[in-house]
């Protein structure tokens, strides 16, 4: 009976231990993963107020890092008539005014340092410079855009909005 009863108790200890460990549980491993947002935009000159005529044109990619709070992007434009002397991102301001200037993507302060007819710029804004929560949520809701300038159009060759495409989350 001592052999019977220590063999049942083994059975018992093994399947036990054979259902717990086969469970599944449940996957906590991100309760708090906000995610990434993706972002993307074109910009012409029909985008500006009052409309220019530039047949350059541009796009936007973006990904703003929610949980490190970090928004990387890219800035492309092809076929402008001259160089750009600046590239802004605009957007309401903390009081609510619409299309104030937000944020420098590229700023020249001399001729020299224009850049080409066409060109990209890649950048980030984190740690010290990262998207404030009001900015992140503006962007979000699609109430960013950019701003393209040349010597010859200092008030703005190509504008583009800033709309969000999707969230996804690291695996």
């Amino acid at each position: 009976m001592k052999i019977c009863l220590k063999n049942a108790l083994y059975v018992i200890t093994c399947l036990g231990s054979l259902s717990f460990y086969s469970c599944k549980k449940f996957d906590d491993s991100r309760p708090n993963d906000l995610g990434k947002l993706v972002f993307a935009g074109t910009g012409n000159a029909a985008q500006l107020t009052p409309p220019g005529t530039s047949t350059g044109t541009a796009t936007f990619s973006g990904v703003y890092d929610a949980n490190q709070k970090v928004f990387n992007y890219k800035l492309n434009w092809k076929n402008l008539d001259t160089t750009v002397v600046t590239a802004r991102f605009y957007g309401p301001n903390a009081v609510g005014q619409e299309n104030v200037q937000l944020r420098d993507i590229f700023v020249s302060t001399t001729t020299a340092n224009n850049r080409p007819k066409t060109d990209s710029l890649t950048s980030a804004f984190f740690s010290l410079n990262a998207l404030s929560d009001k900015e992140a949520n503006d962007l979000k809701d699609g109430k960013w855009s950019f701003l393209i300038t040349t010597p010859t159009s200092p008030n703005g060759v190509l504008k583009g909005k800033i709309t969000y495409v999707r969230t996804y989350f690291d695996e």
